[in-house]
């Protein structure tokens, strides 16, 4: 800051020096200093972004492991909500979603199956889902409401997966078609799709979630399972690798 202010004196000078009486060399040097000046300036400039670079680097860092994982003490209901896996599974994992974040695009399409296999097939874990719809994402509260809609008819996960396949553009008529192919009910499903109670039951699942400490998507909270409900459950935050989600589960199940 400093040399920025004695640069913007300089300058200042140029200019009163640029209209008096001046030899040719006076004129050579203010010219010389102007181009040292800006060169400096480019300097800073380039340093100041590395620093800036830097520090969001190191945020970033702090995040994944300080704020990336967190313990929270309340207890998260699991209430009536979409899920596989053996439902007396003692190890839970809550995984809250948006059908138009490419985050949660990547989780269900790299993460998730890895968890079904090792996991959530051999009984070992269930795997919960709730909707959390960004206000900046116009599509992703229909969505929702869409695959709940198949989950009325015995078919959310197919839909789920359809919904974030790659290319899907999101629309109403988009889920009414996806419903026709996997020969859905349709009068069925339209019906639901407009209802309005649907539609609060997604933006309930957000309120709840927020209440909880989710603030994006996707977000995960794994615990062990009591009378229905996670007690001290782990929250992840963001699309992160299989391993680091075994870790975890992996250290509920060996103290279980």
């Amino acid at each position: 800051m400093v040399r920025i202010a004695k640069t913007v004196g300089l300058l200042i000078i140029t200019v009163v020096v640029a209209y008096s009486p001046v030899s040719m060399s006076a004129e050579s040097w203010v010219a010389d200093e102007i181009l040292q000046q800006l060169s400096e300036l480019r300097r800073d400039y380039s340093d100041l972004k590395k620093q800036v670079e830097g520090l969001s680097s190191t945020v970033s860092q702090l995040q994944a492991s300080a704020g990336g994982i967190q313990k929270n003490k309340n207890k998260i209901s699991l209430g009536e909500e979409p899920s596989m896996g053996d439902v007396n599974a003692q190890i839970v994992m809550v995984e809250f979603t948006d059908y138009q974040c490419s985050f949660c695009r990547r989780h269900s399409q790299k993460t998730l199956p890895q968890l079904k296999e090792t996991y959530i097939d051999t009984g070992k874990l269930r795997y919960v889902i709730k909707d959390f719809p960004l206000g900046f994402h116009s599509q992703a509260p229909l969505a929702a409401v869409a695959a709940n809609c198949a989950w009325e008819q015995g078919e959310y996960w197919k839909m789920h997966d359809l919904l974030f396949s790659s290319g899907v553009r999101l629309s109403r008529e988009t889920y009414v078609s996806l419903a026709d192919k996997m020969t859905l009910d349709l009068p069925a499903f339209e019906l639901c799709l407009n209802d309005p109670k649907k539609a609060k039951e997604v933006d309930e699942d957000f309120a709840f979630g927020s209440s909880i400490g989710v603030q994006g998507t996707p977000a995960f909270f794994i615990g062990k399972l009591d009378n229905g409900s996670i007690v001290n459950g782990r929250l992840i935050r963001g699309a992160q690798s299989f391993k680091k989600f075994s870790i975890i589960i992996d250290t509920l199940l060996a103290a279980n």
